[in-house]
C-alpha cells in the first residue's frame, strides 16, 4: 500500500467519500451556475458540456479500475493529475483566447485541499500545493489578472492550514502507534520473563541430577580427569542458567555505583574459554576509562553477555573482538564492542531486537530483546550497525547517573 497510516480498508473508504463529494459538488454548482448567473440551464453550451461529461467519465472509469485492483490510494491522485491537465489546458487556452475553457476550477482546488488532511498524506499535499501557486503565479504575473491576488492568498492560506493540521494528525498518529507497539512489547517481554522462569527451572533440575551422577562416576574413578572436567562445565551452565534467569524475569532493579570497565571484564572474563576455542582475539583495556555509573551490575553484565555471545557466534573462524569504553559529553558513557564477523544483513537489522526474531535455527531470539529492555531501564541506549562480510558494531550509551534508584518491571 502506498500510504503509511491508512490501511487498504480505510483508503477505500476515503477514495469513495472523495468522489461523493466531488460529484455532488460539481453538480450543484452546474447547476447553481447556470440557473443563478446566466439563467439558463448549461446545456445551451452542448459541445462544452459533452467534452466535459466524456473527460469526468474516463476519469470515473480509471477510478473504478483501481477499485478493482486494490490500488484505492491512487484514485486521489488520479484527480488531481485530471485537475493539473485541465488546468494546464486553460492556462494554454487563456493565452490565445483571453477566457478559459473550463470554470470549474476554484470548486475543485477547494474540495483537493479539504481532504489533505482526510488523506493523511503528505506526498498528496506536495504534489497539490506546488501546482496551486504556480498556476496563480502565471495569470498574476504573466497574464497580468490582478483581481486573482486575493484567490492566490486564499488558497496558500488554506493549503498552511491544512499543512498544520496533517501535521497535527501524523504526529498523534505517530504517538498512538509507538504507544501500541509499546504495549505489545511490554506483553512479550512478560511472556518472556515467565518463559524464562519455567524453561529455567526445568532445565537446573536435570542439570542437578547429572551433576549428583558425575560426582558419584568421579569418586569411582579418581584417577580419569575427564568426571572433573564434566562437573565444571555443568556449573558452569547451571551459573549461566542462573545468570541469565535473573536478567530475563521481571525482577526490580538496584543501582548502585559501578566502574563501567569492571562489569565488563567480568562478562569477558565469562566469555574468555569461549574466545580461546574459536581463536579470537579481545582488545580491551580496562585501565583506559575507569568511569563510574549508577546501574544495575546484574542486569548490565547480562546486557554485554548478550553482546559478546552474539559477536562471538559472527566469528566462527576467527577474528577480532574490540572493545572500547569512552565519556560522551560529561553525562554519558559509551561502551562499543565491535567484531570483525559475517555481519548483518539490512533487511534483518531493523529487527533484531524483536522479540523471538533470529536467523539461527538453533535459538529463540531473545538475548537483544531483554537487552533493550535493561537499557530502556536504565535510560540508556543500544544502538547496532553492520555490514555484511565486515562485522557488526554495537554501541551502548548509559548515563552516568540514573534519575531512579529502583525500577520495578
Amino acid at each position: 500500500m502506498g500510504e503509511s497510516f491508512l490501511s487498504a480498508k480505510e483508503e477505500k473508504k476515503n477514495a469513495k467519500i472523495f468522489l461523493w463529494v466531488i460529484y455532488v459538488i460539481l453538480i450543484v454548482y452546474e447547476v447553481a451556475y447556470a440557473i443563478i448567473l446566466e439563467d439558463t440551464m448549461p446545456l445551451g453550451n452542448w459541445h462544452k458540456v459533452i467534452w466535459k461529461l466524456a473527460y469526468i467519465m474516463a476519469i470515473l472509469g480509471i477510478s473504478v479500475y483501481l477499485f478493482e485492483r486494490g490500488k484505492a490510494y491512487l484514485v486521489k491522485y488520479t484527480y488531481l493529475f485530471a485537475y493539473m491537465i485541465a488546468e494546464t489546458f486553460n492556462i494554454g487556452w487563456y493565452a490565445f483566447h483571453n477566457t478559459i475553457a473550463f470554470d470549474e476550477g476554484n470548486v475543485i482546488e477547494y474540495i483537493f485541499i479539504f481532504f489533505v488532511p482526510i488523506f493523511l498524506s503528505k506526498r498528496y499535499l506536495f504534489v497539490l500545493a506546488p501546482f496551486l501557486i504556480g498556476k496563480y503565479m502565471i495569470y498574476l504575473f504573466v497574464f497580468g489578472e490582478l483581481n486573482l491576488f486575493m484567490s492566490l492568498v486564499i488558497n496558500m492560506v488554506l493549503l498552511f492550514v491544512s499543512f498544520i493540521i496533517l501535521n497535527r494528525f501524523l504526529q498523534y498518529l505517530s504517538a498512538v502507534k509507538g504507544r501500541i507497539a509499546e504495549a505489545s512489547q511490554s506483553q512479550k517481554l512478560a511472556v518472556i520473563g515467565k518463559m524464562a522462569a519455567t524453561v529455567g527451572h526445568e532445565i537446573k533440575n536435570p542439570l542437578a541430577s547429572l551433576k549428583g551422577f558425575t560426582q558419584l562416576q568421579k569418586e569411582k574413578h579418581e584417577k580419569d580427569a575427564t568426571y572433573e572436567q564434566m562437573i565444571l562445565e555443568i556449573e558452569n551452565m547451571n551459573n549461566m542458567i542462573s545468570e541469565l534467569m535473573e536478567v530475563a524475569t521481571c525482577k526490580p532493579s538496584v543501582y548502585e555505583k559501578h566502574i563501567v570497565s569492571d562489569v565488563l571484564v567480568q562478562a569477558v572474563e565469562n566469555m574468555r574459554e569461549k574466545m580461546n576455542e574459536l581463536n579470537i582475539n579481545c582488545t580491551f583495556n580496562e585501565e583506559q576509562n575507569r568511569s563510574e555509573i549508577e546501574c544495575d551490575k546484574r542486569k548490565l553484565k547480562g546486557v554485554f553477555l548478550y553482546v559478546i555471545k552474539n559477536a562471538l557466534e559472527a566469528m566462527e573462524h576467527g577474528g577480532t573482538l574490540k572493545i572500547q569504553v569512552e565519556n560522551k559529553k560529561r553525562d554519558y558513557v559509551i561502551v562499543r564492542i565491535v567484531d570483525s564477523g559475517f555481519g548483518i544483513k539490512k533487511d534483518n537489522l531493523g529487527r533484531v531486537k524483536d522479540a523471538f526474531y533470529t536467523t539461527k535455527q538453533d535459538r529463540i531470539g531473545l538475548g537483544l530483546t531483554v537487552a533493550e529492555r535493561i537499557m530502556t531501564e536504565h535510560l540508556g541506549e543500544l544502538h547496532i550497525s553492520s555490514e555484511v562480510k565486515k562485522g557488526t558494531r554495537v554501541e551502548i550509551l548509559l548515563p552516568k547517573k540514573c534519575e531512579r534508584n529502583v525500577t520495578q518491571d
